[in-house]
C-alpha cells in the first residue's frame, strides 16, 4: 500500500516530511491540545482569520470604528508629527534660510574667481550679471533638489524643526 500521507480535506498527497497541504493549504497537526499523539487534527485557517488586523470588525458603537491617524501605533515607535498653525511660517524662514546659505556660497564663489582673474568682485559682477544670476539659479536649484530627494526637508526645515 501507499504510505504517503494524504490530506483529509481535500484527499491530496502530501510531500514527504510535510505538514502542510500545498492544495488547499490545509496544516495537519499529529497532536492534540493536551499533547497526546492523536491520528491527526486539522486547522484550516480563511484568509480572513489570517489577515484580520487588516480586516474591519463589526461593532455596536460607531464612535469606536474610526479610528484617527493619531490614534493609531506606528511601528517601530514612530509618531505621527504634530500640527502646527505656524507650519507654513516655519516653511518660509526655513528656504529664507536655505536661499541666504545659498547665496553666501554664490558669494563667495565670487570672491574666488575674482582672486584668480585678479580683478575686483564688483567690477566681475558688473561685467557679467545675466550669468551670474544663472549660476544663482543653478546652485539654488541643485541645493533645494538634493537636500529635498534625500532629506525631504532642506537644511534650513530641520535646523528651525531642531531649535524651536
Amino acid at each position: 500500500m501507499d504510505n504517503k500521507k494524504r490530506c483529509p480535506v481535500c484527499d491530496y498527497y502530501l510531500e514527504e516530511n510535510s505538514d502542510i497541504c500545498e492544495n488547499c493549504g490545509t496544516i495537519i497537526s499529529y497532536f492534540n491540545n493536551e499533547g497526546e499523539k492523536s491520528d491527526y487534527t486539522t486547522t484550516k485557517l480563511q484568509s480572513e482569520e489570517v489577515f484580520s488586523f487588516l480586516t474591519k470588525k463589526e461593532s455596536k458603537n460607531k464612535d469606536a470604528e474610526e479610528v484617527s491617524l493619531a490614534q493609531m501605533r506606528l511601528p517601530l515607535g514612530e509618531e505621527l508629527p504634530k500640527r502646527t498653525k505656524n507650519r507654513f511660517k516655519y516653511h518660509v524662514i526655513g528656504w529664507i534660510f536655505d536661499i541666504f546659505l545659498v547665496s553666501t556660497i554664490w558669494f563667495l564663489t565670487q570672491i574666488f574667481a575674482s582672486i584668480i582673474l585678479k580683478t575686483n568682485v564688483f567690477n566681475l559682477i558688473s561685467s557679467s550679471y545675466i550669468q551670474l544670476i544663472i549660476f544663482f539659479l543653478i546652485l539654488l536649484f541643485i541645493y533645494l533638489f538634493l537636500f529635498i530627494l534625500f532629506f525631504k526637508q532642506t537644511l534650513g526645515e530641520f535646523l528651525l524643526k531642531i531649535f524651536k
